[in-house]
């Protein structure tokens, strides 16, 4: 089978950090924190969103407070576009030199679907790879059901609000066939057909 990677070039690292990077909703807007550490330069944030997950676009550049003296720097930023349906956002952290991080990716629902898959890796051998998007932290229950409705495998994530890379181990010595992957976290349940092969 063949895997697409998407690449982020970050290029070279900045001395500062993020510390934290979250969001909320607000009269349907999405309203954007985030913090870091002490800032030794002029910085710049580039805030990016997405409907998949996968393909951001900029909206709009916040300039650093250029306090080089605060081991914290708190940030806020209002997108003025409603929010409808799910949307993703990061942020780009950048210098003048073109030196630049990226924060960590968030979700923001307008409506329903707080959680639902984003990736399967499909088919699966000797693991079971899965991408999960979440509008909340919390836990998730994993489990791997058989054609019979067997329980095979049954897991508890941890997960954060945002995209959630998880992986069911040790499922090599499975029989090849249709299995169902099914996740729940709180009253929402999601599912998922998944084959499996031998390598």
């Amino acid at each position: 089978s063949i895997v697409t990677i998407n690449v982020i070039d970050c290029g070279i690292g900045l001395a500062t950090h993020f510390l934290s990077f979250n969001g909320y909703v607000s009269n349907d807007n999405a309203i954007l924190n985030w913090r870091t550490a002490t800032e030794n330069e002029p910085l710049l944030f580039d805030i990016e969103k997405s409907t998949d997950g996968s393909v951001f676009s900029f909206i709009a550049t916040i300039n650093s407070h250029n306090d080089h003296i605060s081991e914290e720097n708190f940030y806020s930023f209002t997108d003025p576009s409603m929010l409808t349906g799910k949307i993703f956002y990061r942020i780009r952290m950048r210098n003048v030199s073109g030196e630049t991080s990226y924060s960590r990716t968030i979700l923001l629902a307008g409506a329903a679907d707080p959680f639902f898959f984003i990736s399967v890796i499909n088919p699966f051998s000797s693991t079971l790879e899965f991408e999960v998007a979440a509008d909340h932290n919390g836990t998730a229950d994993a489990t791997l059901i058989d054609q019979s409705g067997r329980t095979i495998s049954k897991r508890t994530f941890v997960m954060a609000a945002g995209i959630n890379r998880l992986l069911i181990p040790n499922t090599g010595q499975l029989a090849s066939g249709i299995y169902f992957l099914r996740l729940q976290s709180g009253a929402v349940i999601i599912q998922k057909s998944v084959i499996k092969v031998s390598r």
